[in-house]
C-alpha cells in the first residue's frame, strides 16, 4: 500500500511540472534595466512568449521594488504605453504572460528613472562677456550622457537673480510653455531668451520643470557674467587725423552705443553721440584741436563702463601738405598744376601763388572746391607765369566759412628759362596716352637736330632721360618702364623746351 501512495504522489507531481512549463516567462527589451533621465511618458517593452489566441500579458509598475502597491495594467502586445508618469521618481516594473487558465512567472523586475532635475547648457558656467540679452539652454541629461527628447512637461520654470541664494530685490521668475521653448532641430533640449539684463553684473540661475502630476528639482545653479564694455580701435590713441575722421569700435555683437566728444580729459563738457553702429564719421573738428572720446554700450536699463579708465585722444592736423612741384624744382611749366593733399572735411581750399616775392605781400589767390579728400587735390594755372621766374605757394583749407586750417609749408620752384613753349597736336603727339610706359614721340619741330627727352614726376623729379636722334624722321619709340601716374614730358631743343604730360596705367 506504501508503494502505490508514493507512485501516485509522483504522477501528481510529474503532471505540476509539465503544467508549469507550458508559457514561457517574458523578458523585458526596454527602458533597460537602470536607465535614467527618462520623461515622464515612457512605452515598455518586452519580447513575445508564445501561446493560443487568448494570450496576453500583464504588466506591474510600482515605486517600491518589492511590488507592495503596484499599478497594474493588461496588454494583448508586447509594448505598452504607461500613463504621465511622476517626474523625479524611482519605478520597478515586470510582466508576465497569461494564456487562459496558465500562467507565466514574472519576469525580472527592471528599474528606470524620470528625470529629476534638467541640466543647463548655455551660457556655459562662469562664463564672461554674456550680452544683457542672451540665449539660457538647458538639456534632459548631462553633455556625454544619453539624450532624451522632451515629452509629458507642461512648464518650464526659469529663475535669474544677481545673488547665488536668489533672495535679491533683482529676482525674476519666468514661466514659460514648455512646447514653446523646445528646440525643433534638436528636441532634447529647450532655451529662452533672457529679459534684458544689466551691464556688468554677475547672474545665477536655474530651471525646473512641471506636468500635472509633479514637479523636478532645480537644476544646480550656473552663473555667467555680462559684458562690462567695449574697445576702441581707431583712430590709434595720440594720432593725428582729419577733421573728419573715423571714430570706429568694437560691437560686441551689441547695437546701441553712447560716443562722448570733449576737448577735455575730464569731460566736464562733451558732446553725446548715440549711435546703432559701430563705428561712426565725426562732424567737421577745428585744426589744430585736441579731442578726447570715450565709448559705452547701452541700453533702456543702464549704460556699461567707459572703454577704458583713461580716454583715448586724437588731433586735427593744422594744415595740408604741398606735394608738388616738388620744392625747390626748377624747369617748371609756365602754365605749373600745383597738388597738395586732400584733407577729409574741408569744402574748399584757398591757394596762394607769389610770384618773385616769398613774403607773399600781393599774391594771387585762388578759391578751390574740395574734391579729393584722401587722394590729392590740384589746381593748373592757366595764365602764363614768366620765363625763369621764382613762384612761391601755400594752400589754407576751410570748413565752411568759419573754420579755417593754419597755412601749409611755404615751397618754392623755378618756371623754366626763355624758350620754353608748351606742345601742341601741331608741333609734339605722344601715343598712345595714357600708355603702359611704351610710347611713340611724332616731333613736327625736330627738322634732323639730336633732342633731349626728360620725363619728370609731378615733384619735378627727373624720372627718365634719352637723346634722341631725329635725323631719319620725326618718330621715336620710347619704352621708359614707369610707375603708374602723371608725368610732364619735356622735349629739349636748343635754346627751346616743349613740355606735355603723359599718363602711365
Amino acid at each position: 500500500m506504501k508503494k502505490i501512495f508514493t507512485v501516485v504522489s509522483l504522477l501528481f507531481a510529474s503532471a505540476y511540472l509539465f503544467a508549469g512549463t507550458l508559457i514561457y516567462t517574458p523578458t523585458l527589451k526596454a527602458p533597460e534595466n537602470g536607465t535614467e533621465y527618462l520623461m515622464p511618458l515612457i512605452k515598455l517593452d518586452w519580447n513575445a512568449v508564445a501561446g493560443s489566441v487568448d494570450l496576453h500579458y500583464e504588466v506591474q509598475l510600482d515605486t517600491d521594488a518589492n511590488f507592495s502597491n503596484p499599478r497594474t495594467f493588461s496588454s494583448e502586445v508586447t509594448a505598452f504605453d504607461l500613463p504621465l508618469l511622476m517626474l523625479n521618481t524611482t519605478y520597478h516594473w515586470r510582466v508576465r504572460a497569461i494564456d487562459g487558465q496558465d500562467i507565466s512567472a514574472w519576469s525580472e523586475a527592471w528599474t528606470f528613472y524620470t528625470i529629476s532635475q534638467f541640466y543647463n547648457k548655455t551660457p556655459p558656467n562662469n562664463k564672461k562677456g554674456v550680452l544683457p540679452i542672451t540665449t539660457l539652454k538647458w538639456q534632459s541629461a548631462p553633455s556625454g550622457s544619453g539624450l532624451t527628447d522632451i515629452t509629458g512637461i507642461d512648464t518650464f520654470t526659469i529663475a535669474i537673480d544677481t545673488e547665488e541664494d536668489f533672495d535679491s530685490k533683482d529676482y525674476m521668475e519666468i514661466t514659460v510653455m514648455a512646447d514653446t521653448v523646445i528646440n525643433e532641430d534638436a528636441q532634447s533640449s529647450a532655451d529662452i531668451i533672457s529679459p534684458l539684463l544689466l551691464f556688468n553684473t554677475d547672474y545665477f540661475w536655474k530651471v525646473k520643470a512641471t506636468n500635472e502630476i509633479s514637479e523636478t528639482e532645480w537644476s544646480e545653479v550656473s552663473s555667467f557674467s555680462t559684458i562690462d564694455k567695449t574697445k576702441i580701435s581707431k583712430p590709434s590713441d595720440g594720432s593725428t587725423v582729419d577733421p573728419v575722421t573715423l571714430l570706429k569700435w568694437q560691437s560686441k555683437s551689441w547695437d546701441l552705443f553712447l560716443v562722448q566728444l570733449s576737448e577735455d580729459p575730464d569731460f566736464t563738457t562733451a558732446t553725446n553721440i548715440v549711435t546703432e553702429e559701430s563705428k561712426m564719421d565725426s562732424d567737421p573738428l577745428v585744426f589744430g584741436q585736441t579731442y578726447f572720446w570715450r565709448v559705452a554700450l547701452m541700453s533702456d536699463r543702464d549704460t556699461s563702463l567707459w572703454d577704458s579708465n583713461d580716454p583715448k585722444s586724437f588731433t586735427i592736423r593744422s594744415a595740408t601738405e604741398l606735394e608738388y612741384p616738388e620744392n625747390g624744382a626748377h624747369n617748371v611749366s609756365t602754365t605749373p598744376t600745383l597738388g597738395w593733399e586732400g584733407i577729409s572735411g574741408p569744402t574748399k581750399y584757398l591757394l596762394q601763388v607769389s610770384v618773385e616775392d616769398e613774403t607773399f605781400t600781393h599774391p594771387m589767390e585762388y578759391h578751390v572746391d574740395a574734391e579729393n579728400a584722401g587722394s590729392t587735390e590740384e589746381f593748373t594755372i592757366v595764365q602764363a607765369i614768366d620765363s625763369a621766374a621764382m613762384v612761391y605757394w601755400r594752400v589754407k583749407a576751410y570748413i565752411g566759412d568759419d573754420i579755417e586750417s593754419d597755412w601749409s609749408e611755404e615751397w618754392n620752384f623755378q618756371i623754366a628759362a626763355t624758350g620754353i613753349e608748351e606742345a601742341t597736336t601741331e608741333n609734339l603727339q605722344v601715343y598712345p596716352n595714357p600708355s603702359n610706359g611704351e610710347f611713340t614721340l611724332t616731333f613736327d619741330q625736330a627738322e634732323g637736330a639730336n633732342v633731349q627727352l626728360i620725363i619728370s614726376d609731378m615733384t619735378g623729379k627727373t624720372v627718365y632721360e634719352e637723346s634722341l636722334n631725329f635725323s631719319t624722321n620725326n618718330t621715336h619709340s620710347i619704352n621708359a618702364n614707369l610707375m603708374k601716374g602723371v608725368y610732364i614730358l619735356q622735349l629739349h631743343k636748343g635754346d627751346k623746351t616743349y613740355t606735355d604730360k603723359i599718363t602711365i596705367r
